[in-house]
């Protein structure tokens, strides 16, 4: 009764109740996906926020929208442990509050994955590794072996299959000789979950942590025309950028299809556009996408429809 998220996608049978034990990516895609089932859903993170490599406001946010969704969300928290009585399981947790005991049917460890690179000669080879077994590349995808390329999820870093194909398309331009590398700084992540979440560049706390002095920008999506009528007006978009010269340093959304959304902010990232020449770019309406150009205005204390 124990489970991956590889076995959780084959189960026979609904859980009645599903202890998610992590609050990352994975965890909260797969509460989406049995919370719609039926399943009633407890998570455990051990870390302060769900999310946590999220922008800190989005992920309270979230948890905030599940909690009233009828989730259990319980961050600083640990499985302790775990009794069985007559085919019933009960988990023990240590929370911020006290202990808590949890009953479930089935519980889905999704704590993360590393690198599968062993037995494949890696070592006879003479290709570097490092200690999660992911292997060692530079910007080009190639490893310290000068004719053998790597990408994807081997490699450790965004295991993400966007980013894998795009690692994939660089190690063979440069294995064929068409010099290429790859810029980490705008690989959108998202959030299958609901409302769907997703963010490119810095989030507010690693603006700071970096040194840069910033200016925020946010629009909630019940401003927004669009989302109103989709009957889908919670969540945001926040925008970081230089404080100076305007540069966009991050974009995060949580709402209607932010996975769709976040593509104009990552080729904004990209292109090292800065507020202005969002602002100055002429938005459809009524569509979703005005958000960006309204977050955008809100950094400089011009949001229209707030």
């Amino acid at each position: 009764d124990t489970l991956t998220s590889t076995e959780a996608l084959d189960l026979k049978e609904i859980p009645k109740d599903l202890l998610i034990v992590g609050g990352g990516v994975i965890g909260l895609e797969f509460a989406h996906i049995y919370g719609g089932l039926g399943t009633k859903i407890s998570i455990v993170e051990m870390l302060s926020n769900i999310l946590p490599g999220e922008d800190r406001e989005v992920s309270k946010k979230l948890q905030q929208i599940l909690t009233k969704k009828g989730l259990s969300v319980f961050t600083g928290s640990v499985v302790k442990s775990i009794e069985r009585n007559k085919g019933n399981y009960t988990a023990w947790i240590n929370t911020p509050g006290g202990g808590k005991k949890i009953p479930f049917d089935k519980i889905l460890i999704c704590i993360g994955r590393v690198p599968n690179s062993t037995g494949i000669g890696l070592e006879k080879a003479g290709v570097k590794v490092d200690k999660k077994g992911g292997i060692k590349v530079n910007a080009q995808m190639q490893t310290n072996i000068s004719n053998v390329y790597a990408a994807g999820d081997v490699i450790g870093g965004y295991c993400l299959a966007h980013v894998a194909q795009r690692e994939g398309e660089i190690a063979a331009e440069n294995a064929m000789g068409q010099p290429s590398d790859i810029n980490y700084r705008s690989v959108p992540r998202f959030v299958c979950s609901s409302p769907e979440v997703a963010s490119v560049g810095l989030s507010e706390e690693e603006a700071h942590q970096k040194g840069y002095l910033i200016k925020v920008g946010r629009f909630p999506f019940v401003g927004n025309g669009k989302a109103l009528v989709l009957g889908e007006s919670e969540g945001f978009v926040k925008i970081i950028s230089d404080a100076k010269s305007e540069e966009i340093l991050g974009v995060h959304i949580i709402g209607p299809q932010a996975t769709n959304l976040i593509a104009e902010a990552t080729l904004a990232i990209n292109l090292e556009c800065t507020l202005n020449e969002i602002i100055d770019t002429i938005h459809a309406h009524p569509t979703l996408s005005e958000v960006l150009r309204e977050a955008s205005l809100g950094a400089k204390g011009r949001a229209i429809h707030i």
